[in-house]
């Protein structure tokens, strides 16, 4: 259900652009990276007393498509990303999982010269984290050695944890956009955001996922993205009235 929720708002919004009147856009690709906090809770769905709660380390890297839309000469322009991350989670041992992302960050220009851009706006975006890892279950909760100490550490040392989450975020965003060439940008930023994650996981001992816990959560998140895009219908690619008649 969530799947097919990203894939229809995605679907929308490329053909929300294709539809709209004379708008400037610029198509390409970008490589992003992070890292942040975030304080996980967890809470067994059978359990009334099996509650735990936990921080984390977070860091991600990936990558997708970036679009840029907006009114060519105006000094505002959105820009919207999709992608897929890398999303390791940290607390000793590392748990990789991954991360699907839907953001429009609000650009706002603040100085621009022929072929330089420097703007600045607030970014909200959607986020689902899904898929199966390892899980070292005395890491996780160092107590566990002591309850198990009389028990072969095969049976119980390390486990799979599957995670279904989704959620969303909201920050704040800087860039510099330079232009190589009459058609081709190269768009720099960097970025602070907030978010928050709701959803379960499923720990598994053998063959059948098992021990199902309702999880929540929040935190931050630092990152650095680098976008190349091909520009079309913009003021800097088109012919001036004067270039068309010498």
């Amino acid at each position: 259900m969530l799947k097919k929720l990203c894939v229809a708002v995605c679907a929308g919004l490329l053909a929300s652009l294709w539809a709209a009147p004379v708008l400037a856009l610029g198509v390409g690709g970008n490589f992003s990276a992070g890292s942040g906090e975030s304080r996980w809770f967890r809470k067994d769905a059978t359990r009334i007393d099996d509650f735990s709660s936990d921080y984390e380390y977070t860091t991600n890297i990936g990558g997708g498509l970036v679009i840029d839309a907006g009114k060519p000469g105006s000094g505002y322009f959105s820009r919207f990303n999709i992608g897929l991350d890398r999303y390791a989670m940290k607390t000793g041992y590392t748990q990789n999982i991954a991360r699907f992302n839907f953001s429009t960050t609000f650009c706002f220009i603040i100085a621009q010269k022929d072929f330089f851009k420097f703007w600045l706006g607030p970014q909200a975006g959607l986020h689902y984290l899904f898929g199966s890892t390892g899980y070292d279950m005395y890491d996780h909760n160092p107590r566990t050695l002591f309850v198990f100490a009389a028990v072969p550490q095969f049976l119980y040392y390390f486990r799979t944890a599957k995670y279904n989450m989704a959620g969303a975020d909201a920050g704040l965003v800087i860039g510099f956009d330079f232009d190589i060439r009459q058609y081709v940008t190269i768009s720099v930023s960097l970025g602070l955001k907030y978010g928050a994650s709701v959803g379960g996981t499923a720990f598994r001992e053998g063959g059948l996922f098992r021990d199902n816990y309702l999880v929540y959560s929040h935190g931050f998140d630092r990152f650095v993205d680098v976008s190349v895009l091909c520009r079309f219908d913009d003021s800097r690619t088109r012919k001036q009235p004067e270039e068309e008649k010498s």
